[in-house]
């Protein structure tokens, strides 16, 4: 990631492309604040897993997000799958995301998906963002 104090932008490098975010400047100011703070969290993710209704239910706390499929892999698989868009989405409608009290803390973790992909179709990207996954069974109430 670069960030210039010339004109406030935050680049965000993967593995498959790169995508540049621009933003006014008090932005900018409170996405350092927020990269300083975050940058000791943990970016792995938890894949929570039930078997319900005749198939695998998959749950992102970090991310609040959700997917199912037919067998485990798949169901976690389908989870990156999830967590690359989500990223994408992230960083293309920052100001929004950012600014929000649900997804505003998403970032730090959205930033190591981006590390490795934004975009969905490049399988062997997606299978990186899928080994920031924890699997863990059980109940996801």
């Amino acid at each position: 990631m670069v960030v210039s104090t010339i004109a406030p932008q935050l680049l965000v490098e993967s593995l498959s492309r790169e995508k540049m975010v621009l933003m006014p400047f008090a932005e900018y100011e409170t996405l350092l604040t927020r990269l300083e703070s975050d940058t000791l969290v943990d970016p792995r993710l938890t894949a929570q897993l039930e078997w319900a209704d005749g198939q695998w239910c998959a749950f992102c706390p970090e991310l609040d997000l959700a997917t199912a499929g037919d067998a485990e892999d798949e169901a976690v698989l389908d989870l990156a799958e999830l967590a690359v868009e989500y990223a994408e989405d992230y960083l293309d409608d920052f100001t929004f995301y950012a600014n929000s009290p649900d997804r505003s803390g998403h970032l730090s973790r959205i930033l190591a998906i981006a590390r490795r992909t934004t975009d969905v179709r490049d399988s062997r990207a997606v299978r990186r963002v899928r080994e920031l996954f924890v699997v863990q069974h059980g109940d996801l109430a």
